[in-house]
């Protein structure tokens, strides 16, 4: 996958910054689907290539408000910035049968 283009395209739909738990819902939402990134094709967006696009995001500062409390209710440990931790995400959302708010996701990628 081209990583860069997919970064560069959240990158500039999140310029403005999305809260760890919106990012969370997008993170998770683009786990089950890469239809919600327009040009991106579903074999680019692998789960790897996601956690590593996400942690960039987190470590540049576009993902704000990280709620180390609602990591854990997730089962989630660790620090944003890596990619272990959006990778645990995608996991802990099959684990939990928890998945995505899709009018979440809509308003944000709109």
């Amino acid at each position: 996958m081209n990583k860069t283009y997919f970064h560069s395209k959240l990158n500039s739909k999140f310029a403005k910054g999305i809260t760890y738990r919106n990012a969370v819902e997008v993170c998770v939402a683009l786990f089950c689907s890469a239809d919600w990134v327009k040009g991106v094709h579903e074999d680019e967006v692998s789960t790897e290539n996601i956690a590593k696009v996400f942690s960039e995001l987190a470590k540049g500062g576009i993902i704000t408000n990280f709620e180390e409390k609602y990591a854990i209710e997730m089962g989630v440990d660790g620090n944003p910035s890596g990619a272990e931790h959006w990778i645990q995400i995608m996991k802990s959302s099959l684990k939990r049968n928890r998945f995505y708010d899709p009018d979440t996701v809509s308003r944000l990628l709109s």
